[in-house]
């Protein structure tokens, strides 16, 4: 089963302001769960004024200890890719991210677009749209669904009040500074911002081929020890004698997952 979640908001300042505080708000004491944002590469055209970045994520592998017996899921960190357009001259600021930490197992994906508020140019609207599919994880995807789709959400929302902190906290001179591209001259080709407010995915981005291949080449860097984890155990995990895969214990899980986005999307150990 593939879990969507939909999420709008207005950011009562002009979109570049939005945009660098997005790219400048991590790490925060406001979010414990990411540990630190790595700037990959980048390019900025000078002639579609398209400015483009990169950057891996580290985060709290945020699954439940409860599911920690398993090995594929017991990891340290969860890594994140994150991608970013700034159409310069539209104001139109389009950011994509998909997790590289369990890639072999379920996809995350998240799009978003802000742009000018029709009403006000000086305000932001905030479009964003997330998509979770788990892949050949057995009765236990539904469960782990439960619970990512909760974290998400919570997440996103946890998301917006950091940015809204931070921007109310700036004085006003600092909300008009320009937008600074990367030095990086080279081609971008804006992605189909119209895809994603009609409800469009990853497939939708017209982005140019050799940055979606470098983009899957340098992220195989960043995978963790569990991708090369062989089929065998996890068949021994998900069926073996300690196994809690029947329909009591799955709905054990679940009841428990549906808990552990207390404390404001951490979650508990049990």
């Amino acid at each position: 089963m593939v879990v969507e979640i939909h999420v709008d908001h207005i950011y009562k300042y002009p979109v570049e302001f939005v945009a660098r505080t997005h790219l400048t708000k991590y790490p925060t004491p406001k979010d414990p769960n990411v540990r630190k944002v790595t700037y990959v590469d980048g390019v900025s055209d000078p002639d579609t004024k398209v400015d483009y970045r990169r950057r891996i994520a580290t985060c709290v592998n945020v699954i439940p200890y409860m599911l920690r017996a398993f090995s594929y899921l017991n990891e340290p960190d969860i890594k994140l890719q994150e991608e970013t357009w700034f159409d310069l001259k539209n104001r139109v600021f389009i950011l994509r991210s998909k997790n590289i930490t369990w890639a072999d197992y379920g996809q995350m994906y998240e799009e978003s677009i802000f742009k000018p508020c029709d009403d006000n140019p000086n305000w932001t609207v905030f479009i964003q749209r997330g998509t979770i599919d788990l892949l050949g994880l057995g009765v236990f995807a539904t469960p782990l669904e439960v619970f990512a789709k909760a974290f998400m959400q919570s997440g996103i929302q946890r998301s917006i009040g950091i940015m809204d902190d931070i921007m109310d906290a700036k004085p006003e001179a600092e909300v008009n500074l320009p937008y600074e591209p990367v030095e990086d001259a080279g081609p971008v080709i804006f992605p189909n911002a119209a895809a994603i407010e009609d409800g469009g995915f990853f497939g939708d981005f017209n982005t140019l081929n050799m940055l979606d291949q470098k983009s899957d080449s340098d992220s195989e860097n960043f995978h963790d020890a569990s991708d090369d984890a062989p089929s065998s155990d996890i068949k021994r995990d998900m069926n073996g004698s300690n196994s809690l895969a029947n329909e009591n214990g799955v709905d054990e899980i679940t009841s428990k997952l549906d808990k552990c986005c207390s404390n404001n999307g951490v979650a508990e150990e049990t």
